[in-house]
Order: structure tokens, then C-alpha cells, then sequence
């Protein structure tokens, strides 16, 4: 019963992809056709996420593309309606619906703990877009290698994962350390935070090597 649903699903899929076609090639959509695909792509993004709902943790993959067209209908939607709002927030909200579905899959089967890279790697992306629309007064890639760093560092704290991971702890302090030393390099005013983080660290190490060994 279930493979009989989907297979209608597809074939109506089809069936509309096809007239959608056929009437931007004999010009009958005209100056509709933005919205018009706005339309067949958020029911395609539907049809996807109906399908995980109705399965979710055997059809994990559907919320893929299914968040992944939403976010695009959203995309060309406010591209339709306002194209200022659309360079604000359409990129931005695109990426952040790809980063949400692999979220979904990660919450869904938590032993996919390889979902949580890609979706902190689109979040991070996601964000970075949105940051320099704003022109911050600091460089916008820092903002990509401290998400990318949080995204690592929470792959390491995974409970679901047997003994828990310890390699993800190194490319979160390596990309932390280059992020924030981006930052403090590249923003006005944050040139004394930088020096204060390292010796804070190395206060933190000396201090907590002095409690764990201490001399007899």
C-alpha cells in the first residue's frame, strides 16, 4: 500500500513537472513562471517530506531533498515578491534548510552521527551569507571556521557514539584557534582579546596540571 502511494506521488510529480514545462515552452505562464515554480518545487519539497513522515526513521533520505526544495521554493519565492529581501535572506534560508534536514536525520537515526558535519557545515555557511550582507566590521570567514570548530567539538560530545569520539576535538582546536585569531586580527577594538584568550588557556592548562600531578 505504501509503495502504491509513492508510486502515485512520483507519477503525479511527473505529470505536473511536465505541464509546467509545456507551458513555459508555448508561453502560457509568462510573467508567472517564478511563482509557478515557486509552487512546483514547494509540492515536490512536500511530496518528499510526506514521505519521511510516513516512515521517518526507515525513509531518513526523503527529508533531504525534501527540506532542500522547501528551502528552494522559499529561495525563488521571495525572489518573485521581493528580490531586495531575496538578496538579504534567500541564500542564507536555502542553506539553512539543507543544514536542517541533516539535523532531522541525525535526531531521526542518532546513530548517523555523521549527519551533524554537513549540517553544521550548512549552518555555518548559512549564517556566514547572512553576516556579510550586513558588512560586519570584522571578516566574515571567521564566522565559517568557529561553526565548523562547534560543529566538530559537538561530534566529539555525541552520547550516542560508543566511548565517544576524540579525533573531531582536533580539527575543532585547530579551527577554532585559526577562527579566532581571524577574528581578533581582522575586527577593530578585539585586538587585545586574542593575546588575553592565550594566556588564559595556558593559565587554565598550568592550573589544572598543578591539581592533577601535584608535587609531594
Amino acid at each position: 500500500m505504501n509503495r502504491d502511494r509513492t508510486a502515485l506521488i512520483w507519477g503525479a510529480a511527473l505529470v505536473v513537472l511536465g505541464l509546467v514545462l509545456l507551458g513555459q515552452s508555448l508561453d502560457l505562464i509568462g510573467s508567472l513562471a517564478p511563482l509557478v515554480w515557486t509552487a512546483v518545487f514547494g509540492l515536490a519539497g512536500l511530496a518528499f517530506v510526506y514521505v519521511y513522515l510516513s516512515s521517518a526513521r526507515a525513509r531518513w533520505w526523503a527529508i533531504i531533498p525534501g527540506l532542500s526544495l522547501l528551502g528552494l521554493a522559499a529561495l525563488m519565492g521571495l525572489e518573485a515578491i521581493s528580490p531586495t529581501l531575496d538578496g538579504l535572506l534567500g541564500a542564507p534560508i536555502f542553506l539553512a534548510s539543507i543544514g536542517l534536514s541533516f539535523l532531522l536525520v541525525y535526531l531521526t537515526q542518532r546513530t548517523f552521527w555523521w549527519a551533524v558535519l554537513p549540517c553544521g557545515v550548512m549552518f555555518s555557511v548559512a549564517i556566514v551569507v547572512l553576516v556579510e550582507q550586513l558588512n560586519p566590521p570584522f571578516d566574515a570567514g571567521a564566522v565559517v571556521l568557529l561553526g565548523l570548530s562547534a560543529t566538530f567539538l559537538a561530534v566529539s560530545r555525541l552520547a550516542t557514539v560508543p566511548g565517544q569520539f576524540r579525533w573531531p576535538l582536533i580539527p575543532a582546536a585547530v579551527l577554532g584557534i585559526i577562527g579566532l585569531a581571524i577574528l581578533a586580527e581582522s575586527a577593530s577594538g578585539l585586538g587585545l582579546i586574542w593575546p588575553l584568550i592565550l594566556i588564559a588557556a595556558g593559565s587554565y592548562v598550568i592550573v589544572r596540571n598543578l591539581r592533577l600531578h601535584p608535587r609531594e
